[in-house]
């Protein structure tokens, strides 16, 4: 038995699948927006305009059969990304800042934060809790001196391994 699966494209964000004899309507997946919110041990620190670094990397060991004519790979170590967080600059003290200073004054103080994504409709679109975290570096960027444009803060926060929320 051959089955075919054609997509068909009916404008923006509609689809129809037609596989077999049967037809069903596909809906389009949400877009993202730039609206990210992060949670410090359930605590609200604020809204973020940028997330990167959410990644997780396998390491690659490479070994022999007895022979050494064949190379082989398995699963190594697994290392969690650096999450970026970029947000426009408020000269308030809030709770990410002040979680900072406690590092640099050599405090180890890790919490779990959690990452929410949303879409552009406002509703939450998927959700990371991240354990072990400490925020290791912060900047502002350079200005650009444009009028209106907005002064923006970088907050890199460290983590041991995160899961889907």
């Amino acid at each position: 038995m051959i089955v075919a699966v054609v997509v068909v494209s009916l404008g923006v964000g509609t689809a129809v699948s037609l596989a077999g004899n049967t037809v069903r309507r596909v809906e389009p997946l949400k877009r993202f927006t730039s609206n990210f919110t992060l949670e410090i041990d359930g605590v609200d620190a604020g809204q973020f305009t940028a997330v990167d670094g959410l990644s997780i990397e396998q390491e690659v060991i490479e070994y022999t059969d007895d022979d050494g004519q064949l190379v082989r790979k398995r699963p190594g170590r697994t290392k969690y990304g650096d999450i970026v967080l970029t947000r426009p600059y408020s000269p308030e003290d809030d709770v990410l800042r002040a979680w900072a200073r406690e590092i640099n004054l050599g405090r180890d103080v890790r919490k779990d934060v959690t990452i929410t994504f949303f879409t552009r409709d406002g509703d939450v679109l998927k959700k990371f809790t991240c354990y072990g975290a400490f925020p290791a570096s912060w900047k502002m960027p350079k200005g650009e001196g444009k009028p209106g444009a907005p002064t923006t803060e970088e907050v890199v926060i460290v983590i041991d391994y995160f899961d889907e929320a």
